[in-house]
Protein backbone atom coordinates (compact mmCIF):
# COMPACT_ATOMS: atom_id res chain seq x y z
CA UNK A 1 0.00 0.00 0.00
CA UNK A 2 1.24 3.45 -0.93
CA UNK A 3 -0.31 6.84 -0.10
CA UNK A 4 -0.04 8.83 -3.34
CA UNK A 5 -2.05 11.85 -2.15
CA UNK A 6 -1.51 13.02 1.41
CA UNK A 7 -4.80 14.75 2.10
CA UNK A 8 -5.34 16.87 5.19
CA UNK A 9 -2.64 16.36 7.82
CA UNK A 10 -4.86 17.75 10.57
CA UNK A 11 -7.72 15.35 9.84
CA UNK A 12 -5.34 12.41 9.45
CA UNK A 13 -3.77 13.15 12.83
CA UNK A 14 -7.20 13.45 14.48
CA UNK A 15 -8.63 10.13 13.28
CA UNK A 16 -5.55 7.91 12.86
CA UNK A 17 -5.29 4.96 15.22
CA UNK A 18 -2.19 4.54 17.33
CA UNK A 19 -2.97 0.91 18.21
CA UNK A 20 -5.21 -1.70 16.60
CA UNK A 21 -7.54 -3.94 18.67
CA UNK A 22 -6.79 -7.54 17.78
CA UNK A 23 -10.12 -8.86 19.09
CA UNK A 24 -12.31 -6.71 16.81
CA UNK A 25 -13.98 -7.47 13.49
CA UNK A 26 -13.23 -5.10 10.63
CA UNK A 27 -15.06 -3.70 7.59
CA UNK A 28 -14.38 -1.14 4.88
CA UNK A 29 -15.11 2.48 5.78
CA UNK A 30 -18.24 4.12 4.41
CA UNK A 31 -16.08 7.15 3.62
CA UNK A 32 -13.92 5.24 1.14
CA UNK A 33 -14.50 5.23 -2.62
CA UNK A 34 -12.66 2.47 -4.56
CA UNK A 35 -11.64 2.93 -8.19
CA UNK A 36 -9.62 0.78 -10.59
CA UNK A 37 -8.43 1.62 -14.09
CA UNK A 38 -5.76 0.13 -16.37
CA UNK A 39 -4.43 -2.13 -13.63
CA UNK A 40 -4.10 0.71 -11.08
CA UNK A 41 -6.17 0.29 -7.90
CA UNK A 42 -7.00 3.37 -5.84
CA UNK A 43 -8.95 4.17 -2.68
CA UNK A 44 -10.05 7.71 -1.84
CA UNK A 45 -10.88 8.58 1.76
CA UNK A 46 -13.44 11.37 1.50
CA UNK A 47 -12.90 12.43 5.12
CA UNK A 48 -9.12 12.83 5.04
CA UNK A 49 -8.65 13.45 1.30
CA UNK A 50 -5.98 10.75 1.14
CA UNK A 51 -5.62 8.50 -1.90
CA UNK A 52 -4.06 5.05 -1.43
CA UNK A 53 -2.66 2.85 -4.19
CA UNK A 54 -3.06 -0.90 -3.61
CA UNK A 55 -1.33 -3.92 -5.08
CA UNK A 56 -3.49 -6.58 -6.74
CA UNK A 57 -3.34 -8.80 -3.63
CA UNK A 58 -4.27 -5.89 -1.34
CA UNK A 59 -7.09 -4.89 -3.69
CA UNK A 60 -8.50 -8.42 -3.73
CA UNK A 61 -8.35 -8.57 0.06
CA UNK A 62 -10.03 -5.16 0.35
CA UNK A 63 -12.81 -6.25 -2.01
CA UNK A 64 -13.40 -9.31 0.17
CA UNK A 65 -13.62 -7.07 3.21
CA UNK A 66 -16.28 -4.98 1.46
CA UNK A 67 -18.45 -8.10 1.25
CA UNK A 68 -18.07 -9.33 4.82
CA UNK A 69 -16.33 -8.45 8.07
CA UNK A 70 -13.02 -10.12 8.88
CA UNK A 71 -10.79 -10.61 11.91
CA UNK A 72 -7.53 -8.87 12.74
CA UNK A 73 -5.68 -11.97 11.56
CA UNK A 74 -7.11 -11.43 8.07
CA UNK A 75 -6.05 -7.77 8.18
CA UNK A 76 -2.52 -8.64 9.24
CA UNK A 77 -2.06 -11.55 6.84
CA UNK A 78 -3.09 -9.44 3.83
CA UNK A 79 -0.97 -6.38 4.66
CA UNK A 80 -3.92 -4.10 5.41
CA UNK A 81 -2.74 -2.87 8.82
CA UNK A 82 -1.82 0.62 7.58
CA UNK A 83 -5.28 1.00 6.03
CA UNK A 84 -6.77 0.37 9.48
CA UNK A 85 -4.52 3.00 11.06
CA UNK A 86 -5.59 5.55 8.43
CA UNK A 87 -9.29 4.59 8.74
CA UNK A 88 -9.77 3.19 5.25
CA UNK A 89 -10.77 0.09 7.20
CA UNK A 90 -12.65 0.42 10.51
CA UNK A 91 -14.04 -1.70 13.34
CA UNK A 92 -17.58 -2.97 12.89
CA UNK A 93 -18.95 -0.80 15.70
CA UNK A 94 -17.14 2.35 14.55
CA UNK A 95 -19.52 5.29 13.94
CA UNK A 96 -18.21 7.36 11.07
CA UNK A 97 -20.88 10.05 11.43
CA UNK A 98 -19.89 10.59 15.06
CA UNK A 99 -16.22 10.72 14.05
CA UNK A 100 -17.05 13.20 11.30
CA UNK A 101 -18.87 15.50 13.74
CA UNK A 102 -15.91 15.33 16.12
CA UNK A 103 -13.51 16.24 13.31
CA UNK A 104 -15.64 19.27 12.41
CA UNK A 105 -15.76 20.41 16.05
CA UNK A 106 -12.00 20.02 16.55
CA UNK A 107 -11.14 21.77 13.28
CA UNK A 108 -13.53 24.59 14.15
CA UNK A 109 -11.65 25.15 17.39
CA UNK A 110 -8.28 24.94 15.63
CA UNK A 111 -9.31 27.31 12.84
CA UNK A 112 -10.85 30.14 14.82
CA UNK A 113 -11.09 33.23 12.63
CA UNK A 114 -10.02 36.72 13.49
CA UNK A 115 -12.92 39.05 14.32
CA UNK A 116 -14.30 41.13 11.49
CA UNK A 117 -15.49 40.57 7.93
CA UNK A 118 -13.06 39.17 5.38
CA UNK A 119 -15.17 39.11 2.19
CA UNK A 120 -17.63 41.70 0.89
CA UNK A 121 -19.71 40.65 -2.12
CA UNK A 122 -20.95 43.94 -3.55
CA UNK A 123 -23.61 44.53 -6.21
CA UNK A 124 -23.00 48.02 -7.65
CA UNK A 125 -26.09 47.47 -9.79
CA UNK A 126 -28.75 44.88 -10.54
CA UNK A 127 -28.95 46.16 -14.11
CA UNK A 128 -27.52 44.16 -16.99
CA UNK A 129 -26.89 44.65 -20.71
CA UNK A 130 -27.91 41.04 -21.36
CA UNK A 131 -31.17 39.16 -20.96
CA UNK A 132 -29.85 35.63 -20.45
CA UNK A 133 -32.62 33.13 -21.00
CA UNK A 134 -31.52 31.15 -17.93
CA UNK A 135 -30.88 34.06 -15.52
CA UNK A 136 -32.21 33.49 -11.98
CA UNK A 137 -32.46 37.27 -11.49
CA UNK A 138 -35.19 37.76 -14.09
CA UNK A 139 -37.83 40.13 -12.81
CA UNK A 140 -35.63 41.77 -10.18
CA UNK A 141 -35.97 45.54 -10.15
CA UNK A 142 -33.03 47.42 -11.67
CA UNK A 143 -31.30 49.47 -8.97
CA UNK A 144 -27.95 51.25 -9.17
CA UNK A 145 -25.90 52.23 -6.14
CA UNK A 146 -26.00 55.94 -5.33
CA UNK A 147 -23.01 58.01 -4.24
CA UNK A 148 -24.56 58.34 -0.78
CA UNK A 149 -24.78 54.55 -0.44
CA UNK A 150 -21.24 54.14 -1.77
CA UNK A 151 -19.92 56.61 0.82
CA UNK A 152 -21.68 54.79 3.64
CA UNK A 153 -20.45 51.44 2.26
CA UNK A 154 -16.86 52.68 2.39
CA UNK A 155 -17.29 53.62 6.06
CA UNK A 156 -19.07 50.33 6.77
CA UNK A 157 -16.14 48.35 5.35
CA UNK A 158 -13.68 50.31 7.48
CA UNK A 159 -15.79 49.73 10.59
CA UNK A 160 -16.42 45.99 10.14
CA UNK A 161 -13.38 44.57 8.34
CA UNK A 162 -10.84 42.20 9.85
CA UNK A 163 -7.24 43.32 10.35
CA UNK A 164 -5.96 41.37 7.34
CA UNK A 165 -6.34 42.12 3.65
CA UNK A 166 -10.01 41.95 2.69
CA UNK A 167 -11.61 40.70 -0.52
CA UNK A 168 -14.12 42.68 -2.57
CA UNK A 169 -16.18 40.40 -4.81
CA UNK A 170 -18.01 42.40 -7.48
CA UNK A 171 -21.29 40.89 -8.64
CA UNK A 172 -24.50 41.98 -10.36
CA UNK A 173 -26.50 42.29 -12.56
CA UNK A 174 -23.55 43.13 -14.72
CA UNK A 175 -21.06 44.78 -12.32
CA UNK A 176 -19.21 46.63 -15.08
CA UNK A 177 -22.30 48.79 -15.60
CA UNK A 178 -21.22 50.16 -12.22
CA UNK A 179 -17.64 50.75 -13.39
CA UNK A 180 -17.48 54.28 -11.96
CA UNK A 181 -18.91 53.15 -8.60
CA UNK A 182 -16.35 50.35 -8.35
CA UNK A 183 -13.51 52.78 -9.10
CA UNK A 184 -14.88 55.30 -6.58
CA UNK A 185 -15.06 52.71 -3.78
CA UNK A 186 -11.65 51.23 -4.56
CA UNK A 187 -9.95 54.63 -4.70
CA UNK A 188 -11.53 55.66 -1.39
CA UNK A 189 -10.32 52.48 0.30
CA UNK A 190 -6.83 52.98 -1.12
CA UNK A 191 -6.78 56.57 0.12
CA UNK A 192 -7.79 55.37 3.60
CA UNK A 193 -5.12 52.69 3.73
CA UNK A 194 -7.46 49.68 3.61
CA UNK A 195 -5.64 46.67 2.10
CA UNK A 196 -7.86 44.77 -0.35
CA UNK A 197 -7.97 42.63 -3.44
CA UNK A 198 -10.86 42.19 -5.87
CA UNK A 199 -12.64 39.42 -7.71
CA UNK A 200 -15.46 39.73 -10.23
CA UNK A 201 -18.18 37.77 -12.06
CA UNK A 202 -18.91 39.45 -15.39
CA UNK A 203 -19.98 38.88 -18.99
CA UNK A 204 -17.03 41.17 -19.95
CA UNK A 205 -18.72 42.72 -23.00
CA UNK A 206 -18.33 46.29 -21.69
CA UNK A 207 -14.56 46.05 -21.32
CA UNK A 208 -11.96 48.24 -23.01
CA UNK A 209 -8.21 47.79 -22.77
CA UNK A 210 -8.05 50.88 -20.52
CA UNK A 211 -10.73 49.45 -18.23
CA UNK A 212 -8.80 46.19 -17.91
CA UNK A 213 -5.72 48.14 -16.87
CA UNK A 214 -7.72 50.13 -14.30
CA UNK A 215 -9.09 46.86 -12.94
CA UNK A 216 -5.56 45.58 -12.48
CA UNK A 217 -4.10 48.71 -10.89
CA UNK A 218 -6.91 50.51 -9.05
CA UNK A 219 -9.25 47.63 -8.24
CA UNK A 220 -6.39 45.20 -7.54
CA UNK A 221 -8.41 42.66 -9.50
CA UNK A 222 -6.81 39.25 -9.02
CA UNK A 223 -9.41 36.83 -10.32
CA UNK A 224 -12.54 36.88 -12.44
CA UNK A 225 -15.16 34.55 -13.81
CA UNK A 226 -16.48 35.15 -17.31
CA UNK A 227 -19.43 33.14 -18.55
CA UNK A 228 -19.62 31.72 -22.07
CA UNK A 229 -22.32 29.63 -23.72
CA UNK A 230 -20.59 27.84 -26.55
CA UNK A 231 -20.27 28.69 -30.22
CA UNK A 232 -21.14 32.28 -31.25
CA UNK A 233 -24.66 31.37 -32.38
CA UNK A 234 -25.32 29.58 -29.08
CA UNK A 235 -23.74 32.36 -27.03
CA UNK A 236 -25.63 35.23 -28.63
CA UNK A 237 -28.97 33.42 -28.59
CA UNK A 238 -28.63 32.67 -24.87
CA UNK A 239 -27.22 36.04 -23.82
CA UNK A 240 -29.82 37.99 -25.79
CA UNK A 241 -27.99 41.35 -25.50
CA UNK A 242 -29.87 44.62 -25.83
CA UNK A 243 -27.24 45.81 -28.34
CA UNK A 244 -26.16 42.62 -30.16
CA UNK A 245 -24.13 44.52 -32.78
CA UNK A 246 -22.02 46.05 -30.02
CA UNK A 247 -22.06 43.31 -27.34
CA UNK A 248 -21.52 39.80 -28.66
CA UNK A 249 -19.22 36.78 -28.66
CA UNK A 250 -16.45 38.59 -30.53
CA UNK A 251 -16.56 41.42 -27.97
CA UNK A 252 -16.11 39.12 -25.01
CA UNK A 253 -13.25 37.20 -26.64
CA UNK A 254 -11.37 40.50 -27.10
CA UNK A 255 -12.08 41.41 -23.47
CA UNK A 256 -10.67 38.09 -22.24
CA UNK A 257 -7.43 38.91 -24.05
CA UNK A 258 -7.36 42.37 -22.44
CA UNK A 259 -7.70 40.94 -18.93
CA UNK A 260 -5.32 38.05 -19.60
CA UNK A 261 -2.65 40.43 -20.90
CA UNK A 262 -2.86 42.25 -17.54
CA UNK A 263 -1.98 39.00 -15.77
CA UNK A 264 -5.38 38.61 -14.10
CA UNK A 265 -6.45 35.04 -13.37
CA UNK A 266 -9.50 34.18 -15.49
CA UNK A 267 -11.91 31.30 -15.11
CA UNK A 268 -14.07 30.76 -18.17
CA UNK A 269 -17.33 29.15 -17.14
CA UNK A 270 -18.79 27.45 -20.21
CA UNK A 271 -22.50 26.89 -19.63
CA UNK A 272 -24.10 23.86 -21.21
CA UNK A 273 -27.45 22.16 -21.44
CA UNK A 274 -28.89 19.30 -23.46
CA UNK A 275 -29.32 21.56 -26.51
CA UNK A 276 -25.79 22.93 -26.95
CA UNK A 277 -23.69 20.08 -25.55
CA UNK A 278 -23.35 18.34 -28.97
CA UNK A 279 -21.32 21.35 -30.15
CA UNK A 280 -19.28 21.73 -27.00
CA UNK A 281 -16.26 19.72 -28.13
CA UNK A 282 -15.80 22.04 -31.10
CA UNK A 283 -16.05 25.03 -28.78
CA UNK A 284 -13.41 23.62 -26.46
CA UNK A 285 -11.14 23.26 -29.49
CA UNK A 286 -11.78 26.94 -30.25
CA UNK A 287 -10.90 27.96 -26.68
CA UNK A 288 -7.72 25.90 -26.80
CA UNK A 289 -6.63 27.59 -30.04
CA UNK A 290 -7.60 31.07 -28.78
CA UNK A 291 -6.30 30.97 -25.21
CA UNK A 292 -4.04 27.93 -24.94
CA UNK A 293 -0.92 30.08 -24.59
CA UNK A 294 -2.18 31.78 -21.41
CA UNK A 295 -1.23 30.21 -18.09
CA UNK A 296 -3.69 32.49 -16.28
CA UNK A 297 -6.79 31.27 -18.18
CA UNK A 298 -8.62 28.09 -17.22
CA UNK A 299 -11.92 26.59 -18.34
CA UNK A 300 -14.65 24.75 -16.48
CA UNK A 301 -18.02 23.44 -17.60
CA UNK A 302 -21.17 24.49 -15.78
CA UNK A 303 -24.52 22.76 -16.14
CA UNK A 304 -27.32 25.32 -16.22
CA UNK A 305 -29.27 25.27 -12.97
CA UNK A 306 -32.54 24.50 -14.75
CA UNK A 307 -31.01 21.23 -15.99
CA UNK A 308 -29.78 20.24 -12.50
CA UNK A 309 -33.35 19.59 -11.48
CA UNK A 310 -34.33 17.66 -14.61
CA UNK A 311 -34.55 13.87 -14.95
CA UNK A 312 -31.66 13.90 -17.43
CA UNK A 313 -29.15 15.75 -15.25
CA UNK A 314 -27.15 12.58 -14.47
CA UNK A 315 -26.84 11.84 -18.17
CA UNK A 316 -25.70 15.40 -18.83
CA UNK A 317 -23.14 15.24 -16.02
CA UNK A 318 -21.81 12.02 -17.49
CA UNK A 319 -21.31 13.80 -20.81
CA UNK A 320 -19.67 16.68 -18.96
CA UNK A 321 -17.04 14.44 -17.39
CA UNK A 322 -16.34 12.87 -20.78
CA UNK A 323 -15.75 16.38 -22.10
CA UNK A 324 -13.43 17.04 -19.16
CA UNK A 325 -11.42 13.97 -20.13
CA UNK A 326 -11.23 15.40 -23.64
CA UNK A 327 -9.98 18.71 -22.22
CA UNK A 328 -7.31 16.84 -20.28
CA UNK A 329 -6.20 14.99 -23.41
CA UNK A 330 -5.95 18.18 -25.48
CA UNK A 331 -4.10 20.06 -22.75
CA UNK A 332 -6.78 22.71 -22.20
CA UNK A 333 -6.20 24.04 -18.71
CA UNK A 334 -9.09 23.18 -16.45
CA UNK A 335 -10.32 25.15 -13.51
CA UNK A 336 -13.18 25.08 -11.05
CA UNK A 337 -14.95 27.46 -8.71
CA UNK A 338 -14.13 25.03 -5.94
CA UNK A 339 -10.84 25.67 -4.18
CA UNK A 340 -8.42 22.90 -4.90
CA UNK A 341 -7.48 22.08 -1.36
CA UNK A 342 -6.95 18.57 0.00
CA UNK A 343 -8.71 19.19 3.30
CA UNK A 344 -12.29 18.89 4.42
CA UNK A 345 -14.50 21.90 3.80
CA UNK A 346 -15.15 23.97 6.90
CA UNK A 347 -17.30 26.39 4.92
CA UNK A 348 -19.21 25.41 1.83
CA UNK A 349 -19.90 28.97 0.70
CA UNK A 350 -20.57 32.48 1.98
CA UNK A 351 -23.97 31.43 3.36
CA UNK A 352 -22.43 29.34 6.13
CA UNK A 353 -19.61 31.76 6.97
CA UNK A 354 -21.65 34.78 8.00
CA UNK A 355 -19.10 35.77 10.64
CA UNK A 356 -16.58 36.56 7.88
CA UNK A 357 -18.61 37.14 4.70
CA UNK A 358 -21.52 39.35 3.65
CA UNK A 359 -23.48 40.29 0.50
CA UNK A 360 -24.47 43.95 0.02
CA UNK A 361 -26.93 44.99 -2.69
CA UNK A 362 -27.07 48.41 -4.46
CA UNK A 363 -29.32 49.83 -1.72
CA UNK A 364 -26.99 48.68 1.03
CA UNK A 365 -29.12 45.74 2.22
CA UNK A 366 -27.41 42.71 3.77
CA UNK A 367 -27.76 39.14 2.58
CA UNK A 368 -25.92 35.87 3.13
CA UNK A 369 -26.06 34.57 -0.46
CA UNK A 370 -25.47 36.26 -3.79
CA UNK A 371 -28.19 34.09 -5.34
CA UNK A 372 -30.88 35.47 -3.04
CA UNK A 373 -30.35 39.25 -3.25
CA UNK A 374 -33.92 40.17 -2.30
CA UNK A 375 -34.68 37.44 0.24
CA UNK A 376 -33.85 36.97 3.89
CA UNK A 377 -32.22 40.35 4.47
CA UNK A 378 -31.60 41.04 8.16
CA UNK A 379 -30.25 44.59 7.97
CA UNK A 380 -28.39 47.23 5.99
CA UNK A 381 -25.27 49.39 6.08
CA UNK A 382 -27.18 52.39 7.47
CA UNK A 383 -29.03 50.75 10.38
CA UNK A 384 -26.94 47.64 11.02
CA UNK A 385 -28.71 44.41 12.02
CA UNK A 386 -32.46 45.06 12.08
CA UNK A 387 -33.65 41.45 12.46
CA UNK A 388 -31.51 39.69 15.06
CA UNK A 389 -33.76 36.62 15.15
CA UNK A 390 -33.43 36.02 11.40
CA UNK A 391 -29.67 36.62 11.53
CA UNK A 392 -29.20 34.04 14.30
CA UNK A 393 -31.41 31.55 12.47
CA UNK A 394 -29.40 31.87 9.26
CA UNK A 395 -26.09 31.72 11.10
CA UNK A 396 -26.94 28.57 13.04
CA UNK A 397 -25.23 25.48 11.50
CA UNK A 398 -27.57 23.10 9.71
CA UNK A 399 -28.04 19.60 11.07
CA UNK A 400 -26.90 16.63 9.00
CA UNK A 401 -29.86 15.50 6.93
CA UNK A 402 -30.96 11.90 7.55
CA UNK A 403 -30.60 10.97 3.88
CA UNK A 404 -26.98 12.20 3.95
CA UNK A 405 -25.73 10.29 7.00
CA UNK A 406 -24.93 7.10 5.09
CA UNK A 407 -23.44 8.83 2.04
CA UNK A 408 -19.79 8.27 1.13
CA UNK A 409 -19.53 11.95 0.21
CA UNK A 410 -20.90 13.36 3.47
CA UNK A 411 -17.60 15.19 4.22
CA UNK A 412 -17.93 17.07 0.91
CA UNK A 413 -21.41 18.42 1.60
CA UNK A 414 -23.18 18.54 4.97
CA UNK A 415 -23.54 20.00 7.54
CA UNK A 416 -23.86 22.75 4.97
CA UNK A 417 -27.06 21.49 3.37
CA UNK A 418 -29.93 23.87 4.04
CA UNK A 419 -33.39 23.66 2.60
CA UNK A 420 -33.69 26.13 -0.28
CA UNK A 421 -29.98 26.27 -1.13
CA UNK A 422 -29.72 26.79 -4.92
CA UNK A 423 -26.63 24.55 -5.02
CA UNK A 424 -28.42 21.46 -3.73
CA UNK A 425 -30.05 18.92 -6.03
CA UNK A 426 -31.49 15.39 -5.80
CA UNK A 427 -28.75 13.59 -7.72
CA UNK A 428 -25.79 14.97 -5.78
CA UNK A 429 -24.51 11.48 -4.84
CA UNK A 430 -24.39 10.32 -8.46
CA UNK A 431 -22.68 13.57 -9.41
CA UNK A 432 -20.08 13.24 -6.65
CA UNK A 433 -19.36 9.64 -7.68
CA UNK A 434 -18.67 10.72 -11.26
CA UNK A 435 -16.59 13.65 -10.07
CA UNK A 436 -14.52 11.39 -7.81
CA UNK A 437 -13.97 8.86 -10.60
CA UNK A 438 -12.86 11.64 -12.93
CA UNK A 439 -10.41 12.91 -10.31
CA UNK A 440 -8.99 9.44 -9.66
CA UNK A 441 -8.78 8.76 -13.38
CA UNK A 442 -6.73 11.97 -13.70
CA UNK A 443 -4.38 10.74 -10.98
CA UNK A 444 -3.94 7.42 -12.78
CA UNK A 445 -3.19 9.22 -16.05
CA UNK A 446 -0.51 11.25 -14.27
CA UNK A 447 0.98 8.09 -12.75
CA UNK A 448 1.10 6.38 -16.14
CA UNK A 449 2.70 9.46 -17.70
CA UNK A 450 5.38 9.55 -15.00
CA UNK A 451 6.05 5.85 -15.54
CA UNK A 452 6.43 6.32 -19.30
CA UNK A 453 8.77 9.25 -18.83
Amino acid sequence: MEIIKNGDKKVVSIISKKSIPEDALYRTSGFVYPYAENGVNLLRNTLTGQVAKLTENEWTAFEQLAKRSESYAYISENGLTELVKLRFIVENDYSEVVQYKQVIEILSMMNRKKPGLKTYTILPTTGCNARCIYCYEQGIKTVTMTRETADRLIDFIRETRCDDEIKLSWFGGEPLLGYETISYICKALCDRGVPFKSEMVTNATLVTREMAHTAKILWNLKKMQISLDGMPEDYEKRKNYYLPDKHNHETVIKAIHYFADEGIEIQLRVNFDRENIPRMKNYLDFLKAEFGKYENISVYLGLLSQEKYSEKCVELYREMFELQKYMRQTGLKQGSKEKKKPHIKMNYCMADSMDSSIVIDPQGNFNHCEHLPENQSWGNIFDGCTDKELYEKLKKPALIDEKCKSCTFLPYCTPFYKQGCPGWFDHCAEYMAMKTEYSLSSIISSLNKETQE
